[in-house]
């Protein structure tokens, strides 16, 4: 009975950490479940979010209320076609009272690409033709402006290239005023948002960029001409109030969008998008689950 009563006892810690050992196997199988199910929800929501590449776009950047929220590529240098316009507009409302008249040069009515079909010696007000250049996009009255403004286009460039550095962008290099392609005309997503931004207190372009639908005419009312917004986000979406469109073949398809959705104000910069409006919409009806994430999302290539 004695050597039954001993055996026990040296047989009692075997059990109980045979016990311990089924346990904390038990324990390591849930932590192992856990931690699995955990790295699907992971690798779910890092799905989810490269989803948001469905944007098919080279380079974007969204911010809510000034906060950066979703980003790809945006300080990579990208050719920005026409949102160059941008510019333009900011320095000659800078340099140029609106109401001031100007005689259409030559050069400005021979202007390649997109245009409104300005005349050469037709007489428009500056504040007529900062509309055709921003609503309509046409870069024979881009042309006119910059040239009104800075005395010959080479000097409206100069005067370009040194706002964007006062400005602080670092990776923006301007060659011409309308956004023609040129390997040394260049942006980035993160820039344009920047100056963007400043455009955007001026009231005189904030109230032009939201435009859906204007007449222009010449000084003497001989010539009407109709401009239409080049952006379709004012069209598809009435919480959007701006900004600016460009295409090249070498940009693709450019936007630059501000829109104050449920409380939000929201900038939103696309650099070469294969679907400009359909990504734009999804972003903005995206918005709310983007604005609650606490860190910014950035989209890898």
């Amino acid at each position: 009975m004695k050597k039954i009563i001993i055996l026990i006892m040296i047989l009692i810690p075997f059990f109980i950490q045979a016990k311990e050992i089924k346990n904390h196997k038990k324990i390591t199988k849930n932590h192992n479940v856990y931690k699995k199910t955990t790295k699907k929800k992971i690798k779910k929501v890092s799905a989810d979010y490269e989803d948001f590449d469905i944007y098919k776009t080279k380079a974007y950047l969204v911010k809510v209320n000034g906060k950066v929220i979703l980003e790809k590529n945006a300080d990579e240098p990208l050719p920005m076609a026409s949102l160059t316009k941008i510019m333009t507009a900011l320095i000659v409302l800078e340099k140029i009272k609106p109401e001031e008249f100007l005689i259409v040069s030559k050069n400005a009515a021979n202007e390649t690409g997109h245009r409104v079909d300005i005349k050469e010696g037709e007489i428009y007000k500056v504040y007529d033709l900062l509309k055709a250049a921003l609503i309509s996009s046409g870069n024979d009255a881009c042309y006119a402006i910059a040239e009104y403004t800075g005395g010959t286009e080479e000097n409206f460039v100069r005067m370009m290239n040194k706002k964007a550095r006062e400005l602080g962008l670092k990776n923006t290099h301007f060659t011409n005023p309308c956004g023609h392609h040129d390997d040394m005309h260049y942006s980035t997503a993160e820039d344009l948002a920047k100056l963007t931004e400043i455009a955007m207190k001026n009231e005189v372009f904030r109230n032009i960029v939201r435009i859906k639908e204007t007449q222009i005419e010449t000084m003497d009312g001989k010539r009407i001409i109709t401009l239409k917004n080049t952006n379709e986000m004012l069209r598809k979406d009435e919480d959007v109030y701006g900004v600016k469109t460009g295409y090249t073949p070498q940009a693709g398809k450019c936007l630059i969008l501000k829109a104050k959705k449920e409380g939000k104000d929201i900038l939103v910069v696309l650099l070469n998008s294969k679907d400009r409006w359909n990504v734009a919409e999804k972003i903005l009806n995206d918005i709310n689950s983007f604005a609650q994430i606490d860190k910014k999302i950035e989209i890898n290539n």
